[in-house]
C-alpha cells in the first residue's frame, strides 16, 4: 500500500465508494430479511405447513420455525417484522 502522501484522489474515492456500497448492501439485506420473515409469517397464518414454507423458501424447517418464533417488532420505517 502506498504511503498516504502518494495516494491519489481516485484511491480515496474508491475506498469511500466501496464502503458506501457495503453499507447499502447491508441495509438491503436487512430489508430482505424483514420481508422474508413477514412472508413466512403470512404463509403460516394462512395455514401453510412449516415444511412447505421451508421447501418454497429453500430454508430448512428449523430456520423457518426460528423465524416464526420471533415476536414481530416494528422496523425503523414502521413496518412490523
Amino acid at each position: 500500500m502506498p504511503p498516504s502522501s502518494t495516494r491519489t484522489a481516485k484511491d480515496d474515492s474508491s475506498l469511500e465508494a466501496a464502503a458506501e456500497a457495503v453499507t447499502a448492501a447491508q441495509q438491503a439485506l436487512q430489508t430482505a430479511r424483514r420481508d422474508l420473515a413477514a412472508a413466512i409469517l403470512a404463509a403460516r397464518r394462512a395455514g401453510e405447513p412449516v415444511q412447505r414454507i421451508a421447501a418454497r423458501t429453500g430454508l430448512d424447517v428449523v430456520t423457518v420455525r426460528n423465524i416464526l418464533s420471533v415476536t414481530p417488532t416494528p422496523s425503523p420505517d414502521g413496518r412490523q417484522t
